[in-house]
């Protein structure tokens, strides 16, 4: 069987099926004998058939929106999944993590004094309460300490707060 040829137009949709010409049949024919070793005296016969074939028609299948395909939506909850992890670990870094080590550099890059001199200790007390957090506790031990000495008053009236349950006193 030999499909008919095809006359090609510039149009692919007006482009037509041909018979093919009796000299091609020929042709066809003589190639066909001498590829499969045609012998007449062994009783051999051989037929070409021209016919035009039947192409299948592919069915058009319209494209779903990306929205509808499994494979993507998977794949897009999985990348969510990484950048949602990715940016709590971003936020436990800036808003945890990095505060922490800096207030920790700071207390160990400060110089700890163990000298008893009441200059030098004036020197590392600091008088703006908010810096107390950042010294380590004999700092702050030693701070407290050099209060009670200093003003007594002011240690009674902190004890006082405390046992009024933080009521301002009256």
């Amino acid at each position: 069987m030999v499909n008919h040829k095809k006359e090609l137009a510039k149009d692919p949709a007006k482009s037509k099926s041909l018979p093919l010409t009796e000299a091609e049949m020929k042709q066809l024919t003589e190639l066909a004998r001498e590829a499969v070793g045609f012998n007449k005296e062994r009783g051999d016969t051989l037929n070409v058939a021209n016919a035009p074939f039947t192409p299948i028609e592919k069915d058009i299948i319209p494209d779903a929106p990306f929205w509808a395909d499994a494979e993507l939506m998977a794949t897009l909850k999985e990348v969510v999944k990484y950048l949602l992890f990715a940016g709590l670990i971003f936020w436990l870094w800036t808003r945890l993590l990095k505060p922490m080590l800096g207030k920790l550099m700071e207390t160990t890059s400060s110089p700890r004094s163990d000298t008893t001199n009441s200059d030098t200790i004036d020197s590392t007390v600091p008088d703006d309460p908010s810096h107390m957090p950042q010294m380590m506790y004999e700092d702050k031990l030693a701070a407290a300490r050099d209060l009670a000495k200093k003003d007594p008053k002011v240690v009674a009236s902190i004890v006082k707060g405390w046992m009024d349950g933080g009521e301002p006193a009256k």
